[in-house]
């Protein structure tokens, strides 16, 4: 072999066929180099497209009078090659001068330079594909289809499972308790588990290994080598972003908790100390020299992210639903950023550093902002400036030794920089990525409902136009519906003195804000016209109550369970109330948005959706030994300083007569002997069921009937919803009436007519 230098780059002139080693076929071709019409040498140049700004390169001497002599070809990008030759005295055609091919994987392709009669230049012709490679993507094409074909067999299949089960159970529920109650849920809350995060986190962690193992030698499956983003760039944003995210759950139960800051920061400098430990080991176990081992990697820039984030937030940390609920009606959409904005200061300091170091610090002998990879880039003028200023200081903190030393661009570049891709500049980025995360964290806990959780996100894209006008047409489509027309509400009635009522007072349980809006909810409002509607089993966090909640000439008050989609209670009022509170206080009772409390001149008004206690009776012992007894004493208390009218859906049949089929649900949830107790010890404190008191035999008047069998046309079902009241207002007492043919739930309303003094 002998070295030549040509265009001022050294070359090995080689003997064919080949002058590259062997990649077992894999992302290469093959370009067979045809001399034999000329008589002297000629240089192959070529460069990698993904070789941003970079020069041609000699890539192989082809020698004189040679019919098979072959080079390797890189098929994952374009290639730009060209024809020269080692003395620059020969002309050559057009042909020859630089050109971009874009090459197939196995192809094998043919090249003849040969010398152009009429003129005396050299001409090249091809390169030309001499054989028909099959698509290598073929078998990556074939799982993405087998993994979707499985997933939707899957899918299909729990729904057709889910159906059969509920046909055979609702059957069978049916034929045995005709009449009874909806029980649809054990009402036992549940610790929410985010799946949609769990299943991210298992594709990102499913394509992190694929990656590192080789992710079947597939360009797009390997880190991009400077420019461009693949498949494999976009694995580390995700987690970051993840970790964001689970922190704010993370940092959301120890608030619940009241663990003291001092511990949680303990908790996370032991977290970071390991995980940055365990990274430090990874990334250099496979070295025996201390000097060449590497100081940051993956886990060691996790661990420090994670403590910058962390830390940062532990100092802001707060409670987010709770705040949200105390500033939304001011801040609007602005209040999860409202309530942090230091911590959002902060971030947006770090990015500003970020941006100063990156753009304005001097590194030697570079441009000012110099953001490439150095080595062949631009020319070659800036071979040593690899990574601009994060590599620079990178080098001068960390040092050279225990730097990344087979960064990605080297193979591209023929960079001879070390440069470490988790550098200490790039901390800064990608700690504002996982506050980006917690943000979203943020979001997902404030916002419980699916859509209202997109709205959210939404606010922060261009699509704020397109919201608005589904909002409106939505809200144009609840005014149009209607439950009550037709249905006079008119109501003649008076105490037993001769007093007529002065207060009108509806409780609802609507079983579902939502739906019960869509279907006309609103409707009734206007139509019963009542001066108080309490409503029940909401089912919707205050947040993500639609917009047109709202209804003209009432104040609304509203309280939500933590748990998603899951009871809450509401109460729109003509006259502003004195004061309102939630719950009993009683944290154990109150993480469920059962109870409000609406104070007015001369009485309470308390609005309660009672814990069912469920299929099976799971819940019977809280149900009957502890809410039972805390509600109890909880009305005592208010009645000792005002009258109290307490109401909604109690869950309690009292009588046989407040049900259909006694018989037959003695141990059914709200026909149990504890719970029916319960209600006996309540009146016994000194209060009446209203409609006892006016109709004290009436038989067939109910106010839920179940969604199966039929059953409200049957007329088969229980009454769970009342108007309880302190003893002293029995002769303020007109009416109680029962609104049966009120559609828009498996409740109707009720309706309280009152003559207060």
């Amino acid at each position: 072999m002998v070295t030549v230098s040509i265009n001022g780059q050294d070359i090995i002139e080689a003997t064919c066929p080949s002058t590259a080693a062997s990649t077992n076929g894999i992302n290469v071709a093959y370009l067979t180099v045809d001399t034999s019409k000329i008589n002297h040498s000629v240089v192959l140049q070529m460069i990698s497209s993904e070789c941003y700004q970079c020069l041609l390169q000699n890539a192989s001497l082809i020698p004189a009078n040679n019919i098979n002599c072959s080079v390797l070809l890189d098929t994952r990008w374009p290639v730009r090659m060209a024809v020269s030759n080692k003395t620059n005295f020969d002309k050559f055609d057009e042909s020859c001068s630089e050109s971009v091919y874009r090459f197939k994987e196995n192809g094998n392709y043919l090249m003849t330079v040969q010398l152009l009669e009429r003129n005396g230049n050299i001409s090249c012709l091809g390169p030309r594909l001499l054989n028909n490679p099959k698509n290598s993507n073929i078998a990556f094409y074939a799982t993405i289809g087998i993994l979707v074909g499985v997933a939707l067999i899957w899918v299909i299949g729990v729904k057709c499972v889910a159906r059969v089960g509920y046909a055979i159970e609702g059957e069978g529920h049916y034929e045995n308790t005709l009449g009874f109650q909806k029980n649809i849920e054990n009402n036992t809350p549940k610790k929410e588990r985010l799946k949609s995060l769990d299943t991210f986190r298992g594709i990102s962690l499913v394509i992190m290994m694929f990656v590192n193992y080789g992710g079947g030698d597939y360009w797009f499956f390997h880190h991009s080598k400077w420019n461009g983003l693949t498949v494999a760039d976009l694995v580390f944003p995700w987690f970051i972003w993840i970790m964001g995210t689970a922190m704010m759950y993370s940092f959301n139960s120890l608030a619940k908790q009241n663990v003291a800051k001092g511990k949680i920061f303990l908790k996370i400098l032991r977290r970071v100390v390991v995980l940055f430990l365990l990274g430090f080991l990874v990334s250099s176990s496979n070295n025996n020299n201390f000097n060449k081992w590497r100081l940051l990697g993956v886990l060691q820039r996790f661990s420090l992210t994670y403590f910058l984030t962390a830390s940062i937030h532990l100092i802001f940390m707060i409670n987010p639903r709770l705040s949200y609920l105390n500033s939304h009606r001011k801040w609007g959409i602005f209040a999860d950023i409202r309530d942090y904005l230091g911590e959002w200061m902060i971030h947006f300091s770090l990015i500003l550093v970020h941006t100063c170091l990156t753009f304005f610090l001097p590194v030697p002998g570079c441009p000012s902002g110099y953001l490439g990879p150095g080595g062949l880039a631009d020319a070659g003028n800036h071979s040593l400036c690899t990574g601009g200023a994060a590599g620079y200081i990178d080098r001068k903190v960390i040092g050279h030794k225990l730097m990344y030393h087979h960064p990605t661009c080297a193979e591209i570049y023929k960079t001879t920089e070390p440069y470490e891709p988790e550098g200490l500049l790039g901390i800064l980025t990608s700690t504002f990525l996982c506050f980006l995360g917690l943000q979203a964290g943020k979001i997902l806990l404030i916002y419980s409902n699916p859509v209202s959780r997109i709205k959210r996100f939404l606010t922060w894209s261009p699509a704020k136009k397109s919201k608005a006008d589904k909002t409106e047409a939505k809200t144009k489509l609840r005014k149009e519906a209607s439950l009550t027309d037709g249905m006079d509400f008119s109501h003649d009635c008076q105490t037993k003195d001769g007093r007529k009522p002065n207060w009108k007072i509806a409780s609802w349980n609507i079983n579902g804000i939502r739906a019960w809006m869509d279907k006309g909810g609103l409707s009734y409002i206007k139509d019963e016209n009542p001066d108080i509607l309490c409503v029940q089993e909401t089912k919707c966090a205050e947040a993500d109550l639609p917009d047109d909640v709202k209804v003209e000439g009432y104040h609304d008050y509203w309280s939500s369970a933590e748990q998603a989609g899951y009871a809450g209670t509401g109460i729109y009022s003509k006259t502003k109330p004195v004061n309102v509170t939630y719950g009993l206080g009683i944290k154990k009772h109150d993480q469920e948005g059962r109870v409000i409390t609406a104070e007015y001149d001369n009485f309470y008004l308390v609005t309660s959706y009672v814990p069912n206690s469920g299929r099976g009776l799971p819940r019977l012992p809280y149900r009957s030994k502890q809410w039972d007894v805390d509600f109890r004493n909880y009305l005592n208390d208010l009645n000792k300083k005002k009258p109290v009218i307490m109401c909604g859906d109690l869950n309690v049949a009292h009588l046989e007569i407040d049900l259909a089929n006694p018989k037959t649900n003695k141990k059914t949830a709200g026909f149990t002997v504890e719970e029916r107790q319960g209600f006996t010890d309540l009146l016994a404190e000194g209060y009446i069921d209203s409609y006892r008191e006016l109709y004290p035999e009436t038989e067939g008047t109910y106010t839920f009937w179940t969604y199966m069998g039929n059953a409200r046309a049957k007329n088969v079902g229980w009454r769970l919803d009342y108007f309880v009241l302190s003893e002293k207002l029995k002769e303020d007492l007109c009416d109680n009436v029962i609104r049966k043919d009120v559609m828009g739930s498996d409740h109707c309303p009720i309706v309280l007519y009152m003559a207060m003094k």
